[in-house]
């Protein structure tokens, strides 16, 4: 009886919740979180915000940010995609930046070994981040960019996930560089 009980509580509970969500107000506050695996790069995003940036400005800017303390696992090599969604409107849009094919490649040009560089793809980073912001970004690109480029030259602290990536390939002698 306790079992049945707790299970028709349980659903009850997920009811009540369902309903307020589709015949409630609109879930959406005036406050904003930024997360990302690195917090700096996070208090980054969520400063973006304190000074009146919106939701694209401050994913930008941690998206930047994660290139320079992550650099082995995003950055302006690579590419990767956003979706912004505008409530005021009921409209989304999708941005497509990933990598894409040197223009004159050729299925020849992966051969030998020797010439694994050129499997390399163009960048799209920057370009897509930079779309999403033009359409959809509130401060101007230097103020978005600018902490980021601060965060570089003045040094920060080595992750342990870069730590450990830097180190994985050095010559015996030199871990603990």
């Amino acid at each position: 009886i306790i079992v049945v009980s707790g299970l028709v509580f349980a659903v009850a509970i997920t009811v009540a919740l369902i309903l307020s969500i589709y015949l409630g107000p609109p879930q959406i506050g005036d406050t904003g979180a930024v997360a990302t695996d690195v917090e700096q790069c996070s208090d980054l995003g969520l400063q973006i915000l304190k000074d009146g940036g919106n939701a694209v400005d401050a994913a930008v800017t941690a998206t930047l940010c994660l290139g320079v303390i992550n650099p082995q696992s995003s950055g302006l090599g690579g590419g990767g995609f956003m979706l912004v969604h505008d409530h005021k409107v009921d409209k989304s849009w999708v941005y497509d930046f990933r990598e894409v094919a040197p223009a004159l490649l050729t299925a020849d040009m992966f051969g030998s070994d020797e010439n694994f560089g050129l499997s390399v793809g163009v960048p799209g980073e920057l370009k897509g981040l930079s779309a999403a912001h033009t359409a959809h970004g509130k401060l101007k690109w230097y103020n978005v960019v600018k902490p980021v480029a601060d965060l570089a030259r003045n040094g920060f602290n080595v992750t342990k996930a870069l730590g450990n990536y830097s180190k994985k390939d050095l010559p015996k002698g030199y871990e603990s560089v």
